[in-house]
């Protein structure tokens, strides 16, 4: 049977063409599994899932493309037309990274203009021409599942990451609030600092008199949709925590509230399964202000509460100090290994002032012992982690939505080594000159994933590889 030339229709076709050609999808599967090789038992797993074409096939298509890039210098033909069959398929997550990799070849093309002028090969007029062709193929897939706001950055140019990172994930919401001048909605957080002309008050009305002025409140822009796909791509085994989240923002929205927060939510899982990396991505795709206390060898709970006026060190409890440095009144906050709280009724303990922080009636009139004055900490969003409810006491669980973060499974690997390097990539600040990982690299830190799904000690193993090239002694211990 004669092949159309389907290596090539990702940056050839629209989506809506695509759709119309019947029976395309089958003869567009069978022409994939017939090119596809496995490797191990895990491929021949995903092979079979794109071959039955039911529930998964996307997910599988997906998988098999990231690992294809990493046996290619740069995203090929062969993969990116294993993630037109995913996109064929309604998946959101393959329709960005189309769109994403045809304005990448669209930067590209436009870019070598001036090489190939001197080659002769290609007419600079074909040139242009290619290149808004890609783009306004791009633009179709954006358009495919409403992507009017979302970033175009270019994509990782080497390696792995090109298909398991899609940049939407740097770039998947509008720009922060404290970039421009407050248009949406604010919020006084403190009416009047108390006993102000005191000599320890005049200090303290200085440092903290931000918070009496009106402080915007964040994430409205944020769409539900899209940030759900944006976490889900990151974040795969974390499926419950996240629907939780995105069905209070749906809620806020249909009730036309301009701002986010969500119910407390407290995780509970294994150690290294992402569970604050979570909170910290949730937050910066929010653009919302992030803040931490630790639970873990905590004796009091100065931490959180902050200390009283006539301390020589006073300060307001931490919601506030964060709502201050980042200039927002709905902050994230996160209270992390709330299992591992210590304290008493003489020092505090961090797990008791809680209580009234999660209520929305008592958080309205928190009264803040160094500001000596009642303060709005009703906008601020709870996410507390726990390897273990056991020592969580009844009170404390009855105020928050007690949600399961599992272990990941081995088919989660590929989107979460995508979310480890684009971790490490902006914290070097190098996201498009990330070197890629060889692919015996891979597939080592593949096995020591299998063995021990531990996110903390595979991100040690991926930094190790970077480092060397391609020695990820490390995943297997």
């Amino acid at each position: 049977m004669a092949r159309r030339p389907y290596l090539s229709l990702w940056r050839r076709k629209r989506p809506s063409e695509l759709r119309g050609d019947h029976g395309l999808l089958d003869d567009l599967g069978a022409f994939l599994a017939e090119r596809v090789t496995p490797q191990n038992d895990d491929e021949r797993g995903l092979l079979d899932a794109l071959q039955r074409r039911g529930t998964g096939c996307d997910a599988a298509a997906l998988a098999l493309a990231a690992r294809y890039t990493t046996r290619f210098d740069s995203p090929s033909d062969f993969a990116l037309t294993l993630v037109l069959f995913a996109a064929l398929q309604l998946s959101d997550v393959a329709c960005l990274v189309l769109a994403q990799a045809l304005e990448a070849r669209a930067n590209t093309l436009s870019g070598g203009v001036a090489d190939i002028k001197k080659n002769g090969t290609t007419s600079s007029a074909a040139l242009k021409h290619r290149a808004g062709l890609c783009r306004r193929l791009a633009r179709a897939w954006w358009d495919e599942i409403g992507c009017s706001f979302l970033g175009r950055a270019q994509l990782w140019s080497d390696g792995f990451a090109a298909i398991a990172t899609p940049p939407l994930l740097r770039q998947a919401m509008p720009a922060a609030a404290a970039d421009a001048p407050a248009t949406g909605p604010t919020r006084i957080v403190v009416a009047a600092i108390g006993e102000a002309d005191s000599s320890a008050g005049e200090e303290i009305a200085e440092a903290y008199q931000a918070l009496a002025k009106p402080l915007p409140l964040r994430g409205g822009e944020a769409e539900p949709g899209q940030l759900r796909t944006a976490l889900l791509a990151e974040f795969p085994h974390l499926g419950d925590a996240v629907d939780r989240i995105i069905g209070d923002l749906r809620l806020r929205r249909r009730a036309g509230v301009a701002w986010v927060r969500f119910r407390p939510l407290l995780l509970v899982g294994p150690p290294g399964v992402g569970k604050t990396r979570f909170a910290k991505r949730l937050a910066q795709l929010l653009k919302l202000g992030y803040g931490e206390v630790s639970g873990a060898g905590s004796s009091d709970d100065r931490m959180l509460r902050g200390t009283a006026r006539g301390w020589r060190d006073a300060q307001p409890t931490l919601p506030l100090l964060v709502m201050l440095r980042t200039g927002g009144a709905n902050p994230l906050i996160v209270v992390d290994e709330v299992d591992k709280a210590g304290g008493s009724e003489r020092n505090g303990d961090i797990r008791q002032t809680l209580l009234p922080m999660l209520e929305i009636e008592t958080a309205r009139a928190w009264f803040d012992e160094a500001l000596l004055a009642p303060a709005d900490l009703s906008g601020v969003s709870w996410l507390l982690t726990a390897n273990d409810l056991a020592p969580i006491s009844a009170p404390l669980l009855s105020r928050v939505a007690v949600v399961q973060a599992p272990a990941p499974g081995p088919e989660f690997f590929d989107p979460l080594l995508a979310g480890i390097l684009r971790s490490i990539a902006e914290e070097l600040g190098v996201a498009a000159a990330l070197p890629p990982l060889a692919p015996e690299a891979c597939d080592r830190l593949r096995q020591g994933f299998i063995e021990r799904p531990d996110l903390r000690r595979i991100r040690r193993a991926v930094e190790s590889a970077l480092c060397v090239g391609t020695s990820t002694d490390e995943a297997s211990r």
